[in-house]
């Protein structure tokens, strides 16, 4: 299983600590169609914007217990979730691919613009 990560997750430190393991390098990735704007919280997500998208990387090869940990980090069975992880395409180093990636949800407010805006 392959994740698009855009904030907090880029991180390898980060990631390699929270899911207490050692991932391979990244791939350069870009997931049309969307644009990062920050929450009310002040935590980056990723919204559907027409026209935009937005760069980041892709982990490969993360496991189901991986995801399990990302998923408790990134809030994701929480009350009210700011994040839900879902599946979509993005193009990484060129080609495209099935990644998961974390959305945001309508649990808070946000204008939303391209990142090049």
């Amino acid at each position: 299983m392959n994740l698009f990560a855009y904030g907090t997750l880029k991180d390898r430190e980060f990631i390699q600590t929270l899911l207490n393991r050692f991932l391979d390098e990244p791939s350069k990735a870009v997931l049309p169609g969307f644009t990062t704007v920050i929450s009310k919280s002040g935590y980056p997500v990723i919204v559907t914007a027409d026209g935009c998208s937005v760069d980041g990387i892709v982990w490969r090869n993360l496991t189901e217990k991986d995801f399990e940990i990302m998923d408790r980090y990134e809030g994701c069975e929480t009350e009210t979730p700011v994040y839900q992880r879902e599946k979509r395409k993005a193009i990484v180093e060129g080609r495209e691919e099935e990644i998961w990636a974390y959305f945001g949800t309508p649990a808070f407010s946000i204008r939303t613009r391209c990142q090049n805006d």
